[in-house]
């Protein structure tokens, strides 16, 4: 035949572990035996999924990586520099506080600036500038 309907799958011999390569599903999968830890991809839509139990961790070269803890809900990212670009807008929300640092911060609006609290707005530093 074509091969279209062609799968391998190589496993351990206690099936721990398995890759598959599916033509039929156009897919590719490597799982644990409980599927809680996998890599999917389906090619034909472009598509790739990646499970992970407790942790995921992605690095690029010896400068960046990108830390999903599925223990705690935490994503770190450790880099030398972060861009963020929404070409319709950024929205950043928190149920709790956030919190921007820096040696040097500036907020800057090209259209209009607007700060607002329902509680108290404290301004600090030596000297205050309005103006």
């Amino acid at each position: 035949g074509t091969g279209e309907n062609d799968k391998i799958q190589i496993t351990t011999p206690d099936m721990a572990h398995s890759i598959t390569l599916d033509n039929q599903r156009k897919q590719i999968a490597i799982k644990d035996k409980d599927g809680k830890n996998q890599i999917v991809l389906k090619t034909e839509e472009g598509y790739m999924q990646v499970n992970a139990e407790k942790r995921l961790v992605i690095n690029v070269g010896d400068t960046i990586t990108v830390t999903m803890n599925g223990g705690n809900g935490t994503v770190t990212i450790e880099c030398d520099k972060v861009n963020v670009k929404g070409g319709n807008g950024i929205i950043m929300e928190s149920n709790a506080s956030a919190k921007l640092s820096g040696s040097n911060v500036t907020v800057e609006a090209t259209s209009a600036l607007r700060a607002n609290s329902n509680g108290t707005t404290t301004i600090q530093g030596t000297p205050i500038k309005i103006g």
